[in-house]
């Protein structure tokens, strides 16, 4: 999983600097629409850390979209199914938080997610 774990962390620092480059917003419109600063989220775009499910929910909202679809996003890049060993499974590091994305890329405003949160932990979104 640390294989995957590494590329899906690429992916979703791809994936938000794709976001914020089709919206023309430079680094720091991000930080200020999302609270999040620009360090955290340069290192974030340059996939050198795996960010928490806090701070993704913040982001996307930032771009005006689900964690659940900003993850997608990433972690699909248009590929079709895989096997359950193959699926991308991100983690945050924070909370063990969990999340595989179950189904297919598809036009379908659709999306079948598998979520594992360990007992005692939590995560709050805004």
């Amino acid at each position: 999983m640390n294989d995957i774990a590494n590329d899906i962390s690429s992916s979703l620092g791809s994936r938000i600097r794709s976001e914020r480059a089709l919206r023309g917003w430079s680094l720091a419109e991000l930080a200020e629409r999302s609270d999040v600063s620009k360090a955290m989220l340069s290192t974030i775009e340059q996939g050198k850390t795996s960010p928490t499910a806090a701070l993704l929910v913040r982001i996307a909202a930032a771009f005006g979209m689900t964690l659940s679809t900003l993850i997608a996003r990433a972690e699909l890049k248009g590929g079709g199914l895989l096997r359950e060993g193959e699926q991308p499974v991100w983690r945050d590091p924070a909370t063990g938080y969990l999340r595989r994305h179950l189904s297919p890329a598809s036009d379908m405003p659709l999306e079948l997610i598998k979520v594992r949160l360990p007992a005692g932990q939590s995560v709050s979104f805004p």
